[in-house]
């Protein structure tokens, strides 16, 4: 037969511990995972309202340009101006005559607000104007082409004689 070691009996005093080891490491773990899935939670809220807030600022200033279009085609122009394919339901330009030279442009972001986003107070004379002094220069800017086609074409014709 072969010679059997006398079995040991564990000491009273350690029954259980491996188990009490177990379970605290389980809890650190649980708390580092909470810890974890909360900050990517709220790092995730954060990119949603900066998304958010640039779709606001980017559908305010669409409006805004879109509603300053419309006084220089129109400078008696007066009313709502809404895109629905903006991506921002209810957002709307408000355009309002003041007089024969000021007229107010609110952009608002919501159905039903009353604070505006954007308010400004045009000339809509001005805004038209301008556009006149641009087709001016680009008549002039054509004028100055022609000129230097005809200098290159007699240029070109004292090279043939």
């Amino acid at each position: 037969m072969a010679n059997l070691a006398p079995m040991r009996v564990p000491d009273r005093r350690q029954d259980g511990y491996m188990l009490l080891v177990c379970t605290l490491a389980v809890t650190v773990l649980s708390v580092a995972s909470l810890a974890i899935i909360r900050s990517s939670q709220q790092r995730i809220r954060l990119a949603e309202a900066q998304q958010f807030t640039t779709r606001g600022q980017a559908t305010a200033g669409g409006l805004y340009q879109r509603a300053l279009a419309t006084l220089r085609s129109d400078s008696d122009a007066n009313g709502v101006i809404q895109d629905p394919g903006n991506g921002v339901s209810g957002a709307r330009a408000e355009l309002k005559k003041l007089s024969n030279n000021a007229t107010r442009i609110e952009v608002f972001l919501y159905q039903n607000s009353t604070i505006p986003l954007i308010s400004t107070v045009i000339d809509p004379g001005a805004i038209t104007e301008d556009k006149g002094k641009d087709k001016d220069k680009d008549k002039d800017k054509d004028k100055d082409k022609d000129k230097d086609k005809d200098k290159d074409k007699d240029k070109d014709k004292d090279k043939d004689k």
